[in-house]
């Protein structure tokens, strides 16, 4: 009768399967507890230490305006942390400002914000209490100067304009000016409106420029360089197909 091979027992090996089963899950474990605990500490650092917090607010881009006057606007808390900071609260703080015409705020790490700042770009000057208002092409009144810069122009509204109408005939206005080349624009005085449809640049030599409206202003200032090579005292571009001088 053939005997049967001998039994071997699998306990031992089956245990010692189990035990690095439990190293595993122990090693897997202590891993994670080490991973949460340095995220952990990285948000305490980044969130809420003083560490990564403001401590300066450095402000670029300004003329008009001080950089004194944008911090104090900004109202940037010293000593919060940059990732806490409200960006768009601080640049709307800013924004409000007349003088600017946008304004982006960054974090720089490790401990300070940076206002880059855009001011408005004058084109007319308006008569203001023996001062001149600087106005950028939106028809905004931002600050005033004593004499009218080089490059800007001085406006007259007429006095039958009512005050919601005078931004509108600015931006009209601002509207010829920016689309005047050199050529044309070193020979303008003045701009004037009573309406919407009748405005007006007073050039050299006391000539009158009759612009009509703000509508098709590009085409109407190639006309008028042209236009103006011609002797005339006043010069119409009101329909631009059909120019006179008289």
């Amino acid at each position: 009768m053939a005997r049967r091979p001998p039994v071997s027992d699998a306990r031992p090996a089956l245990r010692a399967r189990r035990r690095q089963g439990r190293r595993r899950r122990l090693k897997t474990v202590l891993v994670l507890v080490l991973v949460l605990a340095v995220l952990g500490g990285l948000g305490y650092l980044v969130g809420w230490s003083s560490v990564l917090a403001v401590r300066s607010v450095r402000v670029e881009g300004t003329a008009v305006l001080t950089p004194e006057r944008v911090r104090e606007a900004a109202a940037v808390p010293s000593g919060r942390p940059l990732v806490r900071l409200d960006t768009d609260a601080i640049a709307a703080r800013v924004a409000a400002l007349a003088p600017v015409e946008s304004v982006e705020v960054h974090r720089r790490v490790p401990d300070t914000v940076v206002l880059a700042v855009t001011e408005r770009t004058p084109v007319l000057a308006t008569a203001r209490d023996g001062r001149w208002a600087l106005v950028d092409r939106a028809g905004v009144a931002f600050t005033t100067v004593a004499e009218v810069p080089d490059g800007v122009v001085p406006a007259v509204l007429g006095e039958e304009v009512a005050p919601e109408q005078r931004e509108r005939l600015l931006v009209d206005l601002a509207t010829v000016v920016r689309a005047c080349p050199p050529e044309l624009l070193e020979q303008v005085r003045s701009v004037s409106a009573s309406s919407a449809d009748t405005l007006t640049l007073r050039l050299t030599d006391d000539r009158r420029l009759d612009w009509g409206s703000a509508e098709d202003s590009p085409l109407k200032a190639e006309v008028a360089t042209v236009l103006l090579r011609q002797e005339g005292e006043v010069y119409n571009v009101a329909v631009p197909s059909h120019p006179t001088v008289r």
